[in-house]
């Protein structure tokens, strides 16, 4: 209060401003609503103050102000079955060759290659986990393609006494 003049004057503790139309009652700062409070993702305005808070897949470091990736897959928190790769602010699963990724997001199946064009064998097509071989019938062997069957030449050779037979 000033004696001189009789008038009362108001102030307001940190975080807030004196209503300009009452002059006697205090109002909140929204400190959020300039550049952010200088979050890097989310601002949340309180009484008096803020806070900075992190989007899921983000930590906060040690200014309060920055949110860094979390590596869920160095830190093991994924649940990738298979192979897990690092996104910002999450991550994403794949699986090896030989199988695919189930609904879940997380686990890999066996893909039985043999049910999509016998699995490129000519003959016989032979599903394993996590892949596939190729056979032939008999009489036939496997080509270096690994996959083509072709005939397999057995030659005889039948020798009676003198007399030499070639098949």
């Amino acid at each position: 209060m000033d004696y001189r003049s009789n008038e009362i004057y108001c102030y307001c503790d940190a975080g807030f401003l004196l209503n300009e139309v009452d002059r006697h009652s205090c109002q909140d700062i929204n400190e959020c609503s300039v550049a952010n409070a200088g979050c890097s993702q989310l601002c949340v305005n309180l009484p008096g103050s803020y806070e900075c808070q992190c989007k899921p897949g983000y930590t906060m470091t040690y200014d309060r102000k920055t949110c860094e990736d979390i590596n869920e897959c160095a830190s093991n928190s994924s649940r990738c079955h298979h192979s897990c790769s690092n996104t910002p602010g999450g991550y994403e699963c794949s699986c090896e060759k030989g199988y695919r990724l189930a609904e879940d997001g997380y686990s890999c199946y066996d893909v039985n290659e043999c049910l999509v064009n016998n699995g490129e064998c000519s003959q016989l097509c032979r599903n394993y986990e996590g892949g596939h071989h190729c056979e032939c019938f008999i009489g036939y062997k496997l080509a270096d393609d690994g996959m083509t069957c072709i005939e397999s030449v057995v030659r005889f050779m039948v020798n009676y006494d003198s007399v030499r037979i070639n098949f």
